[in-house]
């Protein structure tokens, strides 16, 4: 088995004109070029590993036989050579995505949906191409192979929208004649006569009603009671940006928070306005989008821990440990562990223990392997706080 080496790269996107708004689920593509194909191993069942790539958070690399994959039965000989082809990721760490394999100037992709996990690191196609037709579309000796990819997202087991409530109030959202409540809160507004310099600040009046507050934020609810009586009530929030809280109050009236994209500092704003006023759904919610936003790296990790411990979010930290235990090796070669500090060195480990366990766990391993979307799944249908740790859920669960 030889290794060659590939160019692979990631191509840059270009969109003119309006793009949709699902733009963002497109493929990302890899190129790699066998080089002096015609010459690679000529013994049917020997294989050439391109090096590996990075993509999609992951490390790839492929694999191809020239001749074929060896018969069941190797006195066999076979009508028509076929190349084979397959995927393989370096990291062994778990990833669903949808893919497709081309040889350059001939179109021969099937999108494939498949799921990589420890057990399974490969997948590909036996009958890629026919030796024959690749031979006859080689660049400058070359058998180019196109790779596109994209993650595909399982819908979670526990979805944090169904804890919303209110959702017949839309109409009142920000209506200032039925208003009881305003919030005064500092907002960013462009310098005047110049949208190019510097945002200064403006304060923004957010209006709301005492009943629904009552009911979706008690915190919200009891800074209304410390008021001077007046109607409308004027509350200041000098430590809430007006854009989190703006997404804070649609969410509570039962509205979609404006799109925020991958902006992952305003998706924290969102989440510990969220956290701190306590919209357990909006919190919920909005850590799956900033889990969904976060490139997790051996160099940021420790940082997405620390952050996931300092506002109780579980789910967040499930999907570190995940990242630590499937990259190990390299989290420790980067030396951030010591940036975990003495305090919670006996929790992160414990949390690392945790998620092996968890992923070597037998199909009905018990409440203590579970998820935490399946924990809170649990909670949620047996009308507990679907908030708290995993710890918290699982002796609320017991």
């Amino acid at each position: 088995m030889s290794t060659l080496k590939s160019c692979g790269f990631h191509n840059p996107v270009v969109h003119v004109g309006n793009a949709p708004s699902d733009i963002c689920e497109e493929c990302v593509s890899t190129t790699v070029y066998f080089h002096g194909f015609a010459d690679l191993p000529h013994e049917r069942g020997s294989s050439v590993k391109s090096f590996k790539f990075h993509c999609l958070g992951h490390q790839w690399f492929l694999e191809i036989y020239p001749r074929g994959i060896k018969a069941k039965d190797e006195t066999e000989a076979p009508v028509e050579e076929e190349v084979a082809l397959f995927l393989h990721n370096a990291w062994g760490g778990s990833i669903k995505i949808e893919y497709a394999l081309d040889s350059k100037g001939f179109t021969n992709s099937t999108s494939t949906t498949c799921f990589f996990d420890g057990s399974t690191s490969d997948h590909g196609r036996k009958k890629f191409l026919k030796r024959e037709t690749a031979l006859t579309h080689l660049i400058k000796g070359a058998l180019v192979i196109e790779l596109w990819m994209k993650a595909v997202k399982d819908p979670p087991l526990f979805d944090p929208g169904t804890v919303r409530s209110f959702l017949s109030i839309k109409d009142i959202y920000m209506e200032k004649e039925s208003a009881d409540v305003v919030f005064e809160v500092e907002g960013k507004q462009p310098a005047a006569g110049n949208e190019s310099e510097s945002n200064v600040s403006s304060t923004r009046q957010l209006y709301a009603h005492r009943l629904i507050l009552k009911k979706a934020s008690p915190q919200l609810a009891d800074l209304c009671m410390l008021s001077d009586g007046k109607s409308p009530s004027v509350i200041e929030l000098p430590d809430v940006s007006a854009g989190a809280f703006e997404a804070l109050l649609r969410s509570i009236y039962g509205l979609n928070i404006f799109n925020v994209g991958n902006d992952i500092e305003h998706i924290k704003e969102i989440l510990e306005a969220a956290d701190k006023y306590g919209v357990i759904h909006l919190k919920l919610e909005v850590e799956e989008l900033l889990i969904a936003s976060i490139s997790f790296t051996t160099e940021n990790v420790i940082d997405h821990f620390l952050y996931a411990e300092s506002k109780n979010c579980a789910l967040l930290k499930e999907a570190v440990m995940d990242f630590i235990v499937s990259n190990g090796r390299d989290i420790r070669a980067s030396k951030k562990v010591k940036d975990v500090p003495d305090d919670l060195v006996r929790s992160f480990t414990e949390d690392i223990l945790t998620a092996v366990t968890i992923k070597t766990r037998a199909e009905n391993g018990g409440i203590d392997t579970m998820k935490i979307s399946e924990l809170r799944q649990k909670a949620y249908e047996q009308e507990l706080s679907v908030d708290g740790s995993r710890e918290t859920l699982i002796s609320l669960l017991k």
